[in-house]
């Protein structure tokens, strides 16, 4: 069986959905036992899973979590790294 790492910081819902598929993969479930479980669409998980942000609600993550017996903890995020920081010299002040 697969093991995946607890406790990962979630910074984006990209992480989220990484976070969301090893706990999936880790019970066994394939996606569409997931939705079925979570009264979500497959579709839906693909999207969370593969971090994109349309179509994912907070409230519909929030029960996901639950059926994976999963949670979501909030805490003072660590100071960001030389390189975090660098990188986010490059993109300041850029327009998109």
């Amino acid at each position: 069986m697969l093991t995946f790492v607890t406790n990962v910081p979630v910074r984006t819902i990209a992480d989220m959905g990484a976070g969301v598929r090893g706990c999936r993969l880790e019970k066994g479930w394939t996606q569409a036992e997931l939705a079925a479980r979570a009264g979500v669409s497959r579709r839906w998980v693909i999207t969370l899973e593969k971090g994109q942000v349309s179509g994912v609600e907070l409230s519909k993550v929030l029960r996901v979590l639950t059926v994976l017996s999963a949670e979501l903890r909030l805490g003072p995020a660590p100071a960001p790294s030389a390189e975090e920081l660098a990188v986010a010299r490059l993109y300041e002040g850029r327009r998109w």
